[in-house]
Parts: structure tokens; C-alpha cells; sequence
């Protein structure tokens, strides 16, 4: 769903796109095991379809958004091969600090060098990007999906709560902030992936919890009146797309206070923020408790992100706009050598 995020972007903008895709190829037991350790015949079967693809296709870029599964020696082909062609990368995961094994980012951190542009989610990773020397990172913020993530006119009854925290379980504490609403009378009705992980004796296990994606995971937030945020505590987040999906759906956002949120968002203007379970508790017990001030909150934080255009169709405009001044950097730099010749 990510990388079709782009793509519908790349063609808003008349750009033929031709997908790559990993996952169909990655239905075999063989495979998955290969994937997790990025090894092995199948995965070198994969690599070579790709470099076939580009032979066939010959495109003027090549957009790779976490591309753990290729590998660098692939890359310095494509690039000898194809030297005309914008090699461009993208990861949306922390991949210096995240918590995870060098096993599993070590093609992608060969791959970057490899790469005539080089995105990263977050500032602090655009710092570690340039001490490492990686070739032209830019930061590129997350987006909410135009054509997804909007108003819901009628949401379905399951989906109709008072707060919600739709998003994946993680062992960085966010439970704890759930657990102390719980307790103090507010109940989150929660969705998403891996909560199975947290203890069956924690108060927020209570309740059935199931993983909602695409419409059902833009109902599940249009029908609350507050929806909670919290930022991955592996990838040392300051932000998260759920930062752009929550207002972009009309929806109240109660986030951690970070600076990066506080420019995107004015505080208890377009977004309410905390620091402490406490905070979390005050906020949310104020906006139930006043339903005007909550709707123009909630009002002005839509307002904002449509109008800065923080969708999947500006990110895309944002890569293309950058490819084309590599393009024009590259000819001007080949005129100079013509001229100096």
C-alpha cells in the first residue's frame, strides 16, 4: 500500500510507472525463510528478474522504497549498465537505529551508495545519513493518501467510538498511557496488529482487537471523536503518518509532544499534545467533555494538513521535482566538460 501511494502520485503527474513487486514472489516457505535472512537462490532469482525488468523496460528512474531484498551488486549492474537512469531510495524505518540486526539492513546500506538520492523519513536520520557520507540525502515527510484518507460521510456502527488508537502493538510504553486512561473511566477501543504480544493480563487486552487496513482503518478513525497517536520508540519516531491520516480524516489528533509535530501542528489549536499519562488523561477528558471546541480543533487540523499538502500526490511531486534537477545538474555538468574539452 506504500509504495502504490507513490505510484498513484507518479501518475497524477503523467509518469508511466512500472511495478516491481516483491511480495507475490514471496508466497513459498523457502522464500520467506530466505527474506528474513536475505539470502539465498530464490532471493538471487528475484534479483536477477529485476535486473531483467530494467534491461526490458529501460526506465529513466528507479524508485526503491526499503529495498532490503536487492541486492548491491545488483545495483552497481544497473548503474554500469544504465548510467542514464536515477537510481532514487526511500525508508520510511530507521535503519541505523532501529533495534534491528545489521543482518537485516546490510543490502540497503550498500544499496544507498549505489543511489543518486537518497530519502529518509525522519531529520536525525538525514544527520546519520551524512556522517556515514551516503550520496544526497533529503528528508521527505510521510503523507496521507488523497484519495483514501478523507471525511467519512456514515461509518459503520463498530467503527462509531469515542477514542480509538488504530496502530500496531510495540513494547515502548504506549500500553502504559492506554492502561491509565482505562483505569481513570475512558475506555480506547483499539485496532491493529501484534497486541497479541502484550500480556493477556493487561486491562487493554480486554477487549477483542483486530488489525483494520485501507477503508476499514479510514472508518475506524473518521468515526471516533479523538484518535490517539503514538511514535515508535524502535525508530526513535518524532512523527508518524498516522500524524497526516488522523486530520486529513477530520478527526481529532491526541499525539506526544515533539517539536517536529508542533510545527506541523499548533498546539490546542489544529492538534492536542502530551508528555505524560496525565496530560494524556486531562486532554482527552477535555475535548469529550466540550464538543465544540473539540470539532473546531479537529476542523482547524484538516484545514492544515490539506492546505500545507502533506498527501501521497505533494511527496510524489516532491521526488520527481528532485529527479529533474539531478537530470539538469548532470547535463549541465556534461556541457561544462564538452565546453572545457
Amino acid at each position: 500500500m506504500y509504495e502504490e501511494a507513490f505510484a498513484s502520485g507518479f501518475r497524477r503527474r503523467g509518469i508511466e510507472v512500472i511495478p516491481f513487486r516483491i511480495e507475490p514472489q514471496c508466497e513459498s516457505l523457502a522464500l520467506k525463510v530466505q527474506r528474513r535472512c536475505l539470502t539465498g537462490p530464490v532471493l538471487g532469482k528475484l534479483n536477477r528478474k529485476f535486473e531483467a525488468t530494467v534491461r526490458t523496460e529501460r526506465p529513466n528512474a528507479i524508485f526503491l522504497r526499503n529495498p532490503t531484498c536487492i541486492f548491491s551488486s545488483t545495483l552497481g549492474r544497473i548503474r554500469r549498465e544504465r548510467p542514464e537512469t536515477v537510481l532514487v531510495s526511500y525508508c520510511n524505518d530507521n535503519p541505523f537505529e532501529d533495534g534491528r540486526a545489521w543482518l537485516c539492513w546490510r543490502h540497503y546500506l550498500r544499496n544507498v551508495y549505489h543511489c543518486h538520492i537518497n530519502y529518509f523519513f525522519r531529520s536525525s536520520d538525514v544527520n546519520h545519513a551524512k556522517a556515514m557520507g551516503i550520496p544526497n540525502p533529503k528528508l521527505l515527510l510521510s503523507y496521507f493518501v488523497q484519495d483514501l484518507h478523507r471525511p467519512q460521510r456514515w461509518v459503520q456502527p463498530e467503527f462509531r467510538n469515542q477514542v480509538v488508537f488504530s496502530g500496531h502493538y510495540e513494547p515502548d510504553g504506549r500500553h502504559l498511557f492506554l492502561e491509565h486512561l482505562e483505569r481513570n473511566g475512558i475506555h480506547v477501543k483499539v485496532f491493529g496488529p501484534r497486541w497479541n504480544e502484550l500480556h493477556r493480563r493487561s486491562i487493554v487486552r480486554q477487549q477483542p482487537i483486530r488489525a483494520v487496513w485501507g477503508p476499514e482503518y479510514v472508518q475506524s478513525i473518521s468515526g471516533a471523536e479523538i484518535a490517539l497517536v503514538f511514535l515508535s520508540g524502535r525508530n526513535r519516531d518524532t512523527y508518524t503518518q498516522r500524524c497526516f491520516e488522523i486530520p486529513a480524516c477530520r478527526t481529532l489528533m491526541v499525539a506526544p509532544r515533539t517539536p517536529e509535530l508542533r510545527m506541523l501542528f499548533e498546539e490546542d489549536r489544529e492538534a492536542l499534545y502530551f508528555s505524560t499519562p496525565d496530560q494524556l488523561l486531562s486532554k482527552v477528558r477535555n475535548a469529550l467533555a466540550d464538543p465544540d471546541w473539540r470539532n473546531r480543533i479537529a476542523e482547524a487540523g484538516y484545514r492544515r494538513c490539506t492546505r500545507d499538502q502533506h498527501s501521497n500526490i505533494k511527496r510524489a511531486a516532491e521526488v520527481l521535482s528532485d529527479i529533474q534537477s539531478h537530470l539538469a545538474e548532470r547535463n549541465t555538468r556534461a556541457q561544462e566538460l564538452v565546453t572545457s574539452a
